[in-house]
């Protein structure tokens, strides 16, 4: 049987037609627009309307109400369905979860057609009788045949034997005991907005990240010109290049009103390759776009958006506001026994001096106690916790141009009494009076 859809049906004088040359022409159209659709679009099939009767689900049905679909074939079919005639499908007892396929035979016929043999072949249609009304003249009608899509709301199978199916639901056993559809299982879409559960784990993500970019847009006049830029202003900086490049179009795709899921995997998939390289010990791999498999790809890209957006916006280093109590005597309260546990230390210093012997001199005679330590450590002429100074600085620090950054050791008995205190007093000499002093926090 002659079955080439590229050879169309042709009209000429003297053509006897039949039912042949029509239902040719058919075949010949869609398979054609099929084509069109999967070599000019992205992946040209699935849902774009879904719509579940929630409140049957509480009582073992699966009940469809709605929907608007394009299979795999290419076939398109958008249908919707009264309480009397919607697809169902009846759960069983003690089931814990199954998934459904909205399915449809894959051939072209129709049954019921009078005159034709029904000889209990699978149909993709079912014959009705309309009444149309003349484009020209209303009041002229005509019984019209039609073919009904005999669409089947049945258990998943990976046999495509004489039917095509695409998933449209997981329905489990909560921990209640009832049935319940799957917010996690996301069929395959042509419209990320058709399922609610799944756009809006995205517009969350997307809330996320425009929180971060607001808080840099809003930064970026404190930080002054790019000349003078600390390297902690430069990362910023650089962040907040890497997602104005991105926001713009990730915006648009969530407010628009209609999105392909393979658009927003794009978009998602370079944002965070993008601020993955902000995190040296971040390492992501994004799977590829599975267009049967969109639950997996957008639940990763909403966990790893928020370690992500989590770890840049932890502040590795905060300084902390140090009381000038007089020339030479700074102090600090107000710590917490848990900044003890997880922080180190620093001591950040600027001084304008044509020499760096300064720094020796910093080291050995500014001393660090607890406050009711630091005035017998003076008088005594005996050190408190000792300073070390680093000639590179932790990548944890916020480095600011021209300090020098001097580590408070941990480990000395002037150190144990500053943690039982919850205090701290810097004693500056009168030789570096001048100098500026900051007291940096590090996580460990």
């Amino acid at each position: 049987m002659f079955d080439n859809l590229s050879f169309k049906p042709v009209w000429a004088e003297g053509v006897m037609l039949s039912q042949q040359h029509f239902q040719h022409l058919d075949k010949h159209l869609q398979s054609e627009m099929a084509a069109r659709s999967r070599l000019s679009q992205k992946v040209p099939y699935g849902f774009y309307r879904l719509q579940f009767d929630e409140s049957a689900i509480a009582k073992g049905v699966v009940k469809l109400l709605a929907v608007s679909v394009i299979f795999k074939s290419g076939r398109l079919i958008e249908m919707s369905f009264t309480d009397s005639d919607a697809l169902t499908y009846e759960l069983d007892d003690g089931q814990q979860s199954v998934t459904l396929s909205l399915a449809l035979a894959t051939n072209h016929a129709v049954s019921d057609i009078k005159g034709y043999p029904q000889n209990g072949q699978l149909s993709a249609y079912q014959c009705e009788f309309v009444e149309l009304q003349d484009e020209h003249d209303p009041a002229r009608g005509k019984e019209v045949m039609v073919a009904k899509p005999k669409l089947m709301l049945i258990e998943s199978s990976s046999s495509q034997s004489f039917i095509e199916q695409l998933q449209c639901a997981k329905v489990i056993t909560n921990e209640q005991g009832e049935f319940a559809f799957d917010t996690h299982f996301v069929p395959s879409l042509l419209n990320v907005r058709v399922h609610a559960p799944t756009f809006s784990r995205l517009n969350s993500a997307g809330n996320i990240l425009n929180a971060k970019y607001q808080a840099l847009q809003s930064s970026r006049a404190q930080m002054g010109v790019v000349e003078d830029f600390g390297p902690s202003d430069l990362k910023q900086f650089m962040l907040l290049q890497a997602m104005s490049a991105n926001m713009p179009y990730l915006n648009h795709l969530l407010l628009s009103q209609y999105t392909h899921p393979e658009d927003m995997y794009i978009a998602m998939s370079t944002l965070l390759t993008q601020l993955a390289h902000f995190e040296a010990d971040q390492q992501i791999d994004i799977p590829p776009y599975q267009h049967d498999n969109l639950g997996q790809i957008f639940g990763y890209f909403e966990s790893q958006i928020q370690q992500l957006i989590g770890s840049i916006s932890t502040k590795r280093s905060a300084n902390l506001p140090l009381e000038k109590l007089s020339d030479s005597m700074f102090e600090v309260t107000g710590f917490e026994a848990e900044q003890f546990r997880n922080n180190e230390f620093y001591l950040a210093a600027f001084f304008e001096h044509e020499s760096t012997q300064w720094i020796e001199l910093f080291a050995d005679q500014v001393k660090v106690a607890a406050s009711s330590q630091i005035e017998m450590l003076i008088a005594s002429a005996l050190g408190g916790a000792e300073l070390t100074h680093c000639q590179r600085p932790p990548s944890k620090v916020s480095l600011k141009g021209g300090y020098e950054y001097f580590k408070i050791n941990a480990s000395s008995a002037a150190w144990t009494q500053i943690k039982q205190e919850l205090t701290m007093r810097i004693f500056v000499p009168y030789g570096l009076q001048s100098i500026q002093i900051e007291l940096v926090s590090v996580t460990k």
